[in-house]
């Protein structure tokens, strides 16, 4: 008797699992066909209007076409993935919503130093780092013309890369330099277990 309950318990959690499954790939697949279609729209408009781009060869097109529905594709799953994840691990938690919302709440305050700034921002920071990089660097590369055009974007990649892997280093740095406590976070779903464990 207990076997076959065993049995229908766990196909029950098999369905459930498929069916988050396949509603995570459903999501990924309609952002790649919407991303897959704007490419394709834009490929053939950059074709029709932009000589740069009609010099190109038929793999690098290709390339590009395909690495907009690739990201969306992925970028979309991920976030699905953790939304599902996210909802399935609130029907059994014993903290309350609005709780957790409370402890997540983010720190409003201004940061006093420029230090704390950097270290409170620091992706940001990276990821603009990366971009101007690459901006100035690709301007800079265009405006030469004794090298090819892989060997531009390539120097601007390049470049911009350097850039950004100094500018985490140096971050990584900062970070281990500050001698600031990190803020303590309290944990209301381990506190409420802990509590009626006590009592």
């Amino acid at each position: 008797m207990s076997t076959d309950l065993e049995r229908q318990a766990r196909s029950e959690r098999l369905a459930i699992y498929e069916d988050k499954h396949n509603w995570v790939l459903m999501q990924g697949a309609k952002a790649g066909i919407i991303f897959g279609i704007g490419g394709l729209i834009g490929s053939l408009a950059a074709q029709r209007y932009w000589k740069l781009y009609q010099r190109q060869s038929l793999p690098f097109k290709v390339f590009i076409g395909l690495s907009f529905p690739t990201g969306a594709f992925f970028t979309q799953t991920d976030r699905a993935a953790m939304y599902a994840d996210r909802v399935h691990a609130a029907q059994f938690s014993i903290t309350k919503e609005d709780e957790v919302d409370n402890a997540n709440r983010v720190d409003t305050r201004v940061p006093q130093t420029t230090t704390e700034w950097l270290l409170k921002n620091k992706y940001t920071v990276l990821g603009y780092t990366w971009l101007s990089a690459m901006g100035v660097s690709m301007v800079y590369n265009f405006s030469r013309k004794d090298i090819s055009m892989s060997y531009k974007i390539i120097n601007s990649r390049m470049i911009a890369q350097t850039l950004a892997f100094a500018g985490m280093a140096s971050l990584a740095v900062l970070a281990a330099s500050a001698t600031e406590e990190p803020e303590e976070k309290r944990d209301l779903h381990f506190e409420r277990v802990i509590s009626q464990k006590a009592n």
